[in-house]
């Protein structure tokens, strides 16, 4: 039986559907990027946040206390041992009461090195506050002991003294600090900064800022420990490129304004910034141009196009990785002197 025109079937020819599939992926990919901006300027303010809740915190323990906290111990002169003996309670564990974290900070025993019993088990879970929703996260799963991951770090200035001057009682100039060498940033190592120490006023001065992990880092490296600051062997950074050495320098605590905002990893130990006369930390290695590219000793953030910094006065602000690197280095300093305009960063 002939069917009539009018009682024909219609549906789609081929290329009339290669034509809808076509404008429907156009429409996708023009949309996609658009979906993940937002969701990335959700990331970022809820890092912001993140970083508001320290500056809170922090400055609520400089009213209780009179001071801001230590950038971290590292010679236990506080508990009677001897300087040598390694503690590295951070900032991040003296400013828990202040971020509803009472019951981890109540069950830290002080008089204990951070990263070993009997403190291990308060790291059993991790404190969002401590991490940006951008950075990738680092599996515990081959740590010797329990440690909580971190996207940020305290402000230390210029002269390097984490993973170099340890120190000793024998320091005359500093023996009261166990050696330690007296930091330009907010904090310091064996030391409490005041805000009468900010000269440079506090919404001129850094505090804290963003030290997220490498966008290529293995999640088994070993980087940015929150309750446990000082120097660690690196590993591998992962693929690509590969890094397999182990014979670079992680620090944890603390960072610098030295390296250039969002520098890549440098692989390998950064001899420049040891003083062959004496072993300790070289005030040479800021105009090294070689401590630039020192990714490990300074801020970043997986954001695109900069990082999230507190202020001295609890404001947040988002620095640009372009940013003028005299200026970036005076906003790094509590009492440099430098002028320079607030339109400038």
């Amino acid at each position: 039986m002939k069917i009539s025109g009018k009682e024909q079937l219609k549906a789609f020819t081929l290329i009339e559907l290669l034509v809808v599939i076509a404008i429907i992926s156009v429409l996708i990919s023009l949309l996609l990027p658009a979906v993940q901006s937002a969701r990335e300027a959700a990331r970022r303010i809820q890092c912001s946040n993140n970083m508001k809740q320290f500056g809170l915190a922090i400055h609520n323990y400089e009213n209780a206390i009179g001071t801001f906290p230590p950038g971290y111990i590292a010679q236990s002169r506080y508990t009677q041992v001897p300087c040598t003996s390694s503690w590295g309670h951070t900032w991040s564990n003296y400013i828990m009461p202040y971020l509803e974290q009472g019951n981890k900070y109540n069950a830290l025993n002080f008089s204990h090195p951070a990263g070993f019993p009997p403190n291990t088990s308060v790291w059993e879970n991790s404190v969002a506050t401590f991490l940006c929703p951008t950075d990738t996260k680092a599996d515990q799963s081959r740590t010797s002991f329990k440690i909580t991951q971190i996207s940020y770090a305290g402000v230390f200035g210029l002269t390097e003294c984490i993973a170099n001057n340890y120190g000793t009682g024998t320091n005359v100039m500093n023996a009261q600090l166990c050696g330690a060498i007296i930091s330009e940033g907010v904090f310091g190592r064996n030391v409490s900064y005041s805000i009468a120490n900010i000269s440079d006023g506090l919404s001129n001065t850094l505090m804290v800022g963003e030290t997220s992990r490498f966008r290529e880092e293995s999640p088994y490296s070993r980087f940015n420990i929150a309750n446990v600051g000082g120097a660690w062997g690196g590993g591998d950074l992962g693929t690509p490129p590969r890094y397999e050495s182990w014979n670079d320098i992680r620090i944890s605590g603390g960072s610098y304004v030295v390296p250039k905002l969002n520098s890549r990893p440098y692989i390998g130990r950064p001899s420049w910034v040891v003083d062959p006369s004496n072993g300790t930390h070289s005030k040479t290695w800021v105009d090294d141009p070689r401590s630039l590219l020192l990714g490990q000793f300074g801020f970043r953030s997986l954001h695109p196009g900069g990082a999230n910094f507190l202020m001295s006065d609890g404001s947040v602000r988002f620095l640009k990785e372009s940013i003028d690197l005299k200026t970036y280095r005076a906003l790094g300093t509590r009492s440099g002197g430098e002028v320079f305009s607030g339109d400038t960063y």
